[in-house]
This record gives structure tokens, sequence and C-alpha cells, in this order.
């Protein structure tokens, strides 16, 4: 028997890496518990001893790194972005074997998408597609006043 398990049931062997991924997935502690085959509670009290951190609080962590990933997600394929391809190039020997000579670096360009800036700004910055109106339907802005300009004719 090792020193941390003094008789019982083996322990089990958690990878924290899986953990960490099935919460940012936003699997409860219950759902990662049942997938390494444990108890709940007993889950939650190696979370405790193994990674110094409450369940809850690390659970949370890994829900607001998922939705700051998802803005910026949004928020690239919104504005638009570029992008590098290298592709290897190979010659082909006498004997049919290919070798690698080269590289090529092409430069590529995903354009904004139009659904997405309105949907962030429906979201994000509370635009509409309608125009609100007050009691007198003068719109958000209220009475366009009419403006003479200089050198406009005098009728």
């Amino acid at each position: 028997m090792s020193e941390t398990n003094k008789g019982g049931r083996p322990t089990k062997s958690i990878d924290w890496t899986v953990v960490e991924q099935m919460l940012k997935a936003g699997s409860s502690g219950g759902a990662v518990a049942d997938f390494f085959g444990m108890n709940r509670d007993h889950f939650y009290r190696r979370v405790r001893q193994e990674k110094n951190v409450h369940l809850s609080l690390w659970q949370a962590q890994c829900k607001a790194f998922t939705r700051h990933s998802l803005r910026v997600a949004q928020i690239k394929e919104a504005l638009g972005y570029e992008y590098e391809k290298t592709e290897t190039i190979y010659e082909t020997l006498p004997d049919g074997s290919r070798v690698a000579v080269g590289s090529r670096v092409t430069k590529l360009y995903h354009p904004p998408s139009a659904s997405m800036l309105i949907f962030l700004g429906k979201n994000m910055l509370a635009q509409s597609d309608k125009p609100e109106l007050n009691g007198n339907s003068e719109g958000v802005f209220g009475k366009v006043p009419h403006y003479r300009f200089v050198g406009d004719d005098d009728e």
C-alpha cells in the first residue's frame, strides 16, 4: 500500500487535463466524477487536495474562459482576419521517393461576416433593426429641425 492510500480501494487516476476540458465545455462536477467512475464527494475532495481549489471556483474560471474565447472568436469572425498557410514543396526522385525541397507561404484572408456583425451589434451594443418611437412618432432622436444653410435662396 502507498503512503497516501492506507487501505480500502486503490486510488483512481484522474487526468486533470480532461477534467479541465470537460469543465470548459460546461460539464458539471457530478458529470466529471461519473466520467471517472468515482463518488462525487470523493471527486470534490480530490480536487481540493490535489488542485488546491474548490470545484465551484474552478468551474467558474473555466466558464469565464470559455465565454471569453467565444467572444473573441465571434469578434474575429465578424471583423474578418488574415492567416498564413504553409505548404511543403516536394520533388520526386528517379527512384520514386519524394524529398522536401522547400516551402511556400500563402497569405489568406477570411472576409468579415455581416450576419455576425449584426448579431454582435444587437447583443453587445443593444442595436436594433427598428427605431424606437416615442408617443408622438418622432423617433429616438426626436423631431429633426429644418435648417437653412448659408447660400440657400430666400423663399
